[in-house]
């Protein structure tokens, strides 16, 4: 998989083509022709900017998602420090990579 990027300005149809692929959401016959870029919330939060991108495709057959959400970390350094010193950022991802996948659509929806 290609290497995550730090910030938005980083994100690039490349980037988005080769990781959708190497997902297997994305056919290997279709390519991320654009995107666009939206925060969700009110933009930068305190310890990250969550932003939703609209993906647009080459074609339609074998396109993959009409959008995913991603998380960056936060731009400030101090910031930063402070998720870093918490261990936010590690058990963000711990959760989602070991947790999330065992938790029912349905416990998702009570809580």
């Amino acid at each position: 998989m290609a290497a995550f990027p730090i910030q938005p300005e980083q994100l690039s149809s490349e980037w988005f083509t080769k990781t959708l692929r190497a997902s297997g959401k994305l056919a290997s016959t279709n390519e991320v022709s654009g995107f666009e870029v939206g925060f969700i919330g009110d933009g930068v939060g305190l310890l990250g900017m969550v932003l939703r991108v609209s993906l647009k495709y080459a074609r339609a057959e074998g396109a993959g998602p009409a959008s995913v959400v991603i998380k960056f970390a936060h731009p400030v350094p101090e910031n930063r420090a402070i998720a870093a010193n918490l261990n936010m950022y590690e058990r963000e991802v711990t959760f989602f990579n070991e947790i999330a996948p065992e938790v029912t659509s349905t416990e998702r929806a009570i809580r």
